[in-house]
Order: structure tokens, then C-alpha cells, then sequence
């Protein structure tokens, strides 16, 4: 799972990932989202304004461009 998301089925009709943040002690609901990766994105934006260099992030770079290869010296 992503830091900050969570599946919320609390109403029939809104089955949704709710990305969520604690802010000077409370909780704040950024927003509901189809899929967990758009909800980590939307907690990472969020982290990263309120949080700055301290924010702990989620690692979202394997879903979107696959796994990574490492770097070779090509000689």
C-alpha cells in the first residue's frame, strides 16, 4: 500500500482510494481518486508542499516506467 491512501466503501455508490495527510494534528482529506497511484500522486504533491524536504513520499516510479534497469558503463 501507498502512504496516506486508503479504500473507502463507506457509500455504495463511492468506492474509491481516498488520499488523506495529518496537518498540525488533523486529519485532511485531499481527495477521492479511481486508483491508489493517483491518490499516492495527489498525498506525494500535497507532501511535498506542506512537509518540504521532510516529506516521506511514495515510490511510484516502478508503476509508471516499469522496473528500472540499473545503469552499466558502457566502454
Amino acid at each position: 500500500g501507498y502512504t496516506g491512501v486508503y479504500y473507502s466503501n463507506t457509500e455504495k455508490r463511492r468506492k474509491r482510494w481516498v488520499a488523506s495527510i495529518r496537518v498540525g494534528g488533523k486529519k485532511k482529506t485531499i481527495g477521492r481518486f479511481y486508483t491508489s497511484q493517483e491518490a499516492a500522486f495527489a498525498y506525494n504533491s500535497v507532501a511535498r508542499r506542506c512537509r518540504g524536504e521532510f516529506a516521506r513520499l511514495n515510490d511510484l516510479q516502478e508503476e509508471i516506467l516499469g522496473p528500472v534497469a540499473p545503469l552499466t558503463n558502457a566502454s
